[in-house]
């Protein structure tokens, strides 16, 4: 074991402030594996967190943070799929292996998940243990801001428009919303080749949806944002709507 420490960020206890503090480094156990983590999101979920949203379920006191990516950093007995230098995006929730609901492809709604920064320590830390299931390797090397976002604040839209919407080229897309999703939502829209309309009230993220190439934007609070989104699809509406406030 090591006596080395760590700075990180803890919530002692629902409700109250997150604090830095200083913890021991973590040492991986078998199957296990332990990253350096270069960026971590600050999520709406972290807020939920704080405020007492997740219940009894969260282990007091808790490090925060899921949306993170890191640099491999020691291996636990028994790891091969990936080694020690390696940049690894964190997926934030596991199961066991032989789990129904992941064997199904929805682990997310598993009575056994086990989520990062909510029933393990998460990564507002300088190192954070992980399962090799739960750690992605990118083809090239990305910046560490944009993989930490990648396994949540993107694919989150990415799963709601690609396999439940399964959204086209040529459809028209409105995203409600241009905060942490909704600013992925239309560039994912544009990416699949479709035409996308933002509605957001705020006239700063009007702009930004301009920036990542939202074909139309359309103030929320002035004047019927309905009846604009019907007139510029010819009566129409959209063919997919994706609701990214709150």
């Amino acid at each position: 074991m090591t006596d080395a420490m760590m700075r990180a960020v803890e919530l002692p206890a629902i409700g109250a402030a997150l604090h830095v503090t200083q913890r021991p480094i973590p040492e991986p156990g078998p199957g296990e594996v332990r990253v350096r983590v270069e960026a971590c999101g600050v999520c709406g979920s972290d807020v939920f967190l704080q405020k007492g949203g997740f219940g009894d379920a969260v282990s007091l006191p808790v490090i925060p943070g899921h949306e993170a990516a890191g640099v491999v950093d020691a291996l636990g007995d028994g790891v091969t799929e990936v080694a020690p230098g390696d940049q690894v995006a964190l997926y934030y929730i596991t199961t066991p292996p032989d789990d129904a609901w992941a064997a199904r492809g929805r682990p997310n709604i598993s009575p056994n998940v086990r989520r990062m920064g909510v029933d393990l320590d998460g990564a507002f830390a300088e190192y954070v243990i992980r399962p090799p299931a739960a750690l992605i390797r990118p083809r090239a090397p990305v910046p560490p801001a944009v993989l930490a976002v990648l396994t949540d604040a993107v694919a989150t839209p990415l799963h709601g428009l690609k396999r439940v919407a399964r959204l086209q080229a040529g459809e028209t897309l409105v995203v409600l919303g241009v905060g942490g999703l909704g600013s992925n939502a239309v560039q994912l829209g544009k990416a699949f080749g479709a035409r996308v309309i933002a509605v957001t009230r705020s006239e700063a993220k009007l702009r930004l949806a301009q920036e990542l190439g939202a074909d139309e934007v359309v103030p929320a609070e002035s004047g019927d944002p309905v009846a604009v989104v019907k007139a510029l699809t010819g009566g129409h509406g959209p063919d997919v709507v994706i609701q990214c406030v709150g």
